[in-house]
């Protein structure tokens, strides 16, 4: 009964984070931002270098996408968390290969709408950094 419930949570799950494209630009921005998300945590966890450069082209595409979409660098750090507390939440509800089934459809749908229209990487760094600038100056001073 567990493993059905799971197969069920996981599915509707799944049907929340699909990209349709009549969705409005706030939901693509939320589907990317789970991808960034699951971008992130691998970028941050995996061990082997090669891979966290991976994680980190494909956590530039996703934010890349979330900028278009939602037209704020802020939204991005507005809703990261949420997103990271979500995977982490179902990572101690769920077995782990169903969460991992998940998150692999969740990036391909992403991937498949990232390649059908091709955000700017250039101004998404750009935004990026002047966030980080602006944050940065706005810091209060150490002594």
């Amino acid at each position: 009964m567990k493993k059905i419930v799971s197969h069920v949570i996981c599915a509707l799950c799944l049907s929340s984070s699909v990209v349709y494209a009549d969705e409005s630009s706030d939901q693509q921005a939320d589907q990317f931002m789970e991808c960034l998300s699951i971008a992130e945590e691998q970028r941050n966890n995996d061990p082997n270098p090669d891979m966290k450069n991976h994680w980190a082209q494909f956590s530039d595409i996703y934010g890349a996408n979330v900028y278009m979409y939602a037209g704020s660098i802020n939204y991005i750090f507005d809703h990261i968390q949420e997103k990271f507390d979500k995977w982490g939440n179902m990572r101690q509800m769920l077995p782990t290969q169903a969460v991992n089934n998940l998150a692999l459809a969740v990036l391909n749908k992403c991937d498949k709408q990232a390649l059908e229209k091709v955000a700017s990487i250039d101004n998404y760094t750009t935004a990026l950094q002047a966030y980080l600038k602006a944050r940065q100056q706005s810091a209060p001073a150490t002594p």
